[in-house]
């Protein structure tokens, strides 16, 4: 072959293992095969590959561990699919980077130089990914310290609704333990003014009665008011005698030596003489004497005490049965009331012909009731309605029963 100069010679179309190749080698001309190129190209980009290969599985691990703190923590989600899509491309980018390099490698046309470009190309491409990783990595730490305080968040949320369930449930128990003790007060304080207004009273049989606030009537204690009338106490002993000229010397008042009361023996010697006086020999300070009033009436004294009562007498014939009457049986309810009064409608309630007579109906806790909260029957003023006042509004429905009379019929 002629000498030429590079330029002079036919450009190759294709770089083969067996072309040879001028190159200079430490000032020397030397050759090379096409072979030596390619292997030369894969040698240089091997690592780079191996590089490019770590770094896509670290994104893809760091796309998976952000993906998961992602679903735990709603809060980073976007940011860390964000940062799991660039690490996605950048492993894409590396994957294309390393089949850029495998065809580069194989098909190298005999540029060396454009084989390390891919080569750098490849290492540039494998750094973006590590950057990738590193940002997938921090936004897995940032993911994580997002759930961490989501878990913060909802544990002081749970005590948070723990310590308000426990005050609601302590304002309740507080609110029926207010609502009894209102009740006893209001009891208490119904009692009382019960009391006071019925202070106790000394009873038709002389025992001592006091108010029955359940039941709303007196009661007898048993106990009489009045105690029996005591012994007459021993006479003491005489003092001795006084001195001076105004005392009773018993020389001279008692000479018989009886040493008793002067008073006592003068009563009891009166007494003695007016058993032996008849009635005609008694005389009052206008003349007449005392069997001359008794025969007048004159001295008549205050009533005595009943006595006791007699045996009960035999039962007298049976009278005509009277005129039969109505009994009618209006409820009351607690929600009724307005302003103390309520109004009853009833189609047997008619004024013309008849009289009525109201009271509380049959039954010991109704009555008290009743009687507890001053239940008063107005006048009707219309046919079908009763209209009726309280003291106290009641707390649970009452029964009154009225009771209709001809108007011929005495109460």
């Amino acid at each position: 072959m002629a000498d030429k100069r590079i330029g002079e010679l036919p450009v190759a179309e294709a770089l083969d293992d067996d072309s040879l190749l001028v190159v200079e080698q430490q000032n020397q001309a030397h050759s090379i095969r096409g072979e030596l190129v390619a292997r030369f190209a894969r040698e240089a980009t091997v690592q780079y590959v191996g590089q490019a290969e770590a770094s896509a599985e670290k994104a893809k691990a760091s796309q998976d561990a952000a993906e998961k703190s992602a679903a735990d923590a709603e809060k980073s989600k976007d940011a860390a699919a964000g940062s799991a899509a660039e690490a996605a491309q950048s492993a894409a980018s590396a994957a294309r980077s390393e089949e850029n390099a495998g065809a580069s490698a194989a098909k190298a046309e005999g540029e060396a130089d454009k084989a390390r470009a891919a080569a750098t190309t490849a290492t540039d491409k494998a750094a973006a990914a590590g950057q990738s990783a590193t940002a997938a990595k921090e936004s897995e730490t940032a993911a994580k310290a997002a759930l961490a305080d989501a878990e913060k968040a909802k544990t002081a949320a749970q005590t948070a609704q723990t310590e308000a369930e426990t005050a609601r449930d302590e304002a309740k128990a507080s609110e029926a333990t207010a609502t009894q003790k209102a009740t006893e007060a209001e009891k208490s304080a119904e009692t009382a003014r019960q009391y006071s207004g019925n202070p106790p009273v000394i009873g038709a049989d002389g025992n001592w009665q006091t108010w029955d606030a359940e039941n709303g009537v007196y009661a007898s204690t048993g106990k009489p008011a009045r105690g029996e009338k005591g012994d007459r106490g021993e006479q003491g002993p005489p003092g001795k005698d006084g001195e001076g000229s105004g005392d009773m010397l018993a020389a001279i008042y008692d000479t018989s030596g009886k040493q008793t009361d002067v008073f006592a023996y003068a009563d009891e010697k009166a007494s003695e003489a007016v058993k032996n006086v008849s009635a005609g020999n008694v005389y009052f300070t206008d003349g007449e004497t005392f069997q001359q009033k008794l025969d007048a009436g004159q001295l008549k004294g205050q009533d005595g005490k009943d006595g006791a009562q007699g045996p009960v007498g035999p039962a007298g014939p049976q009278g005509e049965p009277g005129p039969k009457s109505d009994c009618i049986d209006l409820v009351l309810g607690p929600e009724d009331w307005t302003d103390n009064r309520q109004t009853v409608a009833d189609p047997r309630l008619v004024m013309a012909g008849y009289n009525y007579l109201v009271g509380g109906a049959a039954g010991r806790d109704n009555l008290a009731a009743c009687h507890a909260a001053d239940i008063q029957a107005e006048d009707m003023t219309e046919d079908g309605k009763m209209s009726f006042t309280c003291g106290k509004t009641p707390e649970s429905a009452l029964t009154v029963r009225v009771y209709r009379l001809a108007a011929n019929e005495e109460a």
